[in-house]
């Protein structure tokens, strides 16, 4: 068990961050959150899909605590989201996991929009996979031609959820396995 006093010692730093994507990336706040996101969309059902530590999406779910952190480049708009979020029990953590999957697959192919009040963002949910190493998917704005990859397991009592953005400068495909990358870092300081 993963004690919510431990959950912020599992976060990757900005250094290794920025090693791993290339670009010097910083934190966007400061100290780590430990609170849900909470944006509007036209579909909370696949808040999931879309957004790293999406109060919808974890609504009931028995979650503890969390700790979640945005480390971003201002130049290029690249980003990255890794949240930890503990649970009562490791069969909790995996349980959730597991709904999701297959609220992600429901959710695999719609466009949902972000702020669909006041300045709606249309984005595909595609590319959705489920294996043992974990639950992943892609969100794609076709009207701005950025990406964002996500990633989702579960380890001991602790779901890890993360993403990785890139701006439509960026080559579609270029750092498509950094949210993986980061919830794998994140997985290995887990006792295990």
């Amino acid at each position: 068990m993963v004690a919510t006093e431990d959950l912020e010692r599992l976060l990757i730093d900005d250094a290794a961050l920025s090693e791993l994507v290339g670009v010097s990336l910083a934190p966007d706040f400061a100290p780590v959150n430990t609170t849900m996101s909470i944006e509007a969309t036209d579909n909370p059902q696949c808040r999931g899909a879309l957004t790293v530590a999406a109060e919808p999406a974890y609504g009931e779910s028995r979650w503890m605590a969390i700790r979640r952190q945005t480390s971003r480049n201002r130049d290029t708009k690249r980003s990255l989201v890794q949240a930890v979020v503990s649970y009562p029990s490791a069969q909790a953590a995996t349980a959730y996991v597991e709904a999701q999957a297959r609220t992600w697959r429901i959710c695999d192919g719609q466009i949902i929009s972000f702020d669909p009040d006041t300045n709606p963002l249309p984005i595909r949910i595609h590319s959705v996979r489920f294996d043992d190493t974990g639950l992943s998917a892609v969100a794609t704005s076709e009207t701005q031609g950025s990406n964002c990859f996500r990633e989702l397991r579960s380890v001991a009592n602790v779901v890890i959820d993360t993403a990785a953005c890139n701006p439509a400068t960026v080559a579609a495909a270029e750092g498509a396995d950094d949210a993986e990358r980061v919830a794998a870092m994140i997985a290995e300081r887990i006792p295990g």
